[in-house]
């Protein structure tokens, strides 16, 4: 089991911030063009609520992945300190099937702490892949650190 952790500022109140990591259509926004989802089974809700959710997902919209089962949880929060969490213990699975993906376990946790005039915004994940951990922590590294770099893009140009 691999352990990542990668945090960035955003210039926004943390209540904002957290409001719109609720939002899947902020989840697809952020992680293109590296990952696309396509919901299985339906639409994504407008917004995150404790459930499973299952969904495809491409590399670079083209080469297809295992499928991948988000698991939305609320962590306790302390809206009065600005302080909230989110956790997707969701794992892979493959296609068509409801296990045998190549990930085993992402256990990822977004924190959102206030931080001078906005938040630190904050993804953790511990990842279990097998054989294959420590690659796919290194993509998780990229995959965090790309979407934290289109939040901060996205934040700027008013497109989220």
């Amino acid at each position: 089991m691999a352990l990542i952790a990668v945090s960035t500022y955003l210039p926004l109140p943390p209540a904002e911030v957290f409001a719109r990591l609720r939002k899947p259509a902020v989840l697809e926004a952020v992680s293109a063009p590296l990952l696309r989802f396509t919901p299985r089974g339906g639409a994504f809700p407008s917004e995150w609520v404790p459930g499973e959710y299952r969904m495809g997902v491409k590399l670079l919209g083209l080469i297809p992945l295992d499928d991948q089962i988000v698991g939305i949880e609320e962590l306790p929060s302390d809206p009065s300190a600005g302080c909230y969490a989110l956790r997707d213990n969701g794992r892979g699975c493959a296609r068509g099937k409801d296990g045998g993906g190549l990930i085993r376990r992402w256990d990822h946790t977004m924190q959102v702490e206030p931080e001078g005039e906005g938040t630190c915004y904050t993804d953790r994940v511990e990842v279990d892949a097998g054989a294959l951990t420590f690659a796919a922590a290194g993509f998780a590294r990229l995959l965090y650190t790309h979407r934290q770099r289109r939040w901060r893009g996205l934040l700027a140009a008013g497109k989220i």
